[in-house]
């Protein structure tokens, strides 16, 4: 089975980056660095398909705010992105109706 980010939920999203922390606060440097590395990547693809409010409770209670704000920034322009698309699609199809419904 292929696994996609979409298909995640935001708790197996919370699960996977706390175990990463957590083994980063016990590992030796080199594994710290790859752990970090990892949950970086997590976050990118949780910000992909999360939305803002449910990325923003990814943050641990100790974690530094700065580091998140990337992230929550591109699932802010994400969704943001995707509702407007969304609004001209339906803006398009309804003038489309009109249109043809007056000729």
């Amino acid at each position: 089975m292929h696994w996609t980010p979409r298909a995640v939920k935001a708790a197996d999203w919370q699960a996977v980056s706390e175990h990463l922390l957590r083994a980063a606060a016990v590992c030796g440097e080199d594994l710290r660095t790859l752990c970090l590395s990892s949950y970086g990547g997590i976050l990118e693809a949780a910000s992909e398909v999360l939305e803002p409010a449910a990325l923003i409770a990814l943050i641990p209670e100790q974690g530094a705010v700065t580091y998140f704000v990337p992230f929550v920034e591109a699932a802010v322009r994400r969704w943001s992105a995707a509702g407007i698309a969304k609004r001209l699609q339906q803006d398009v199809h309804a003038a489309a109706l009109r249109d043809r419904l007056q000729a």
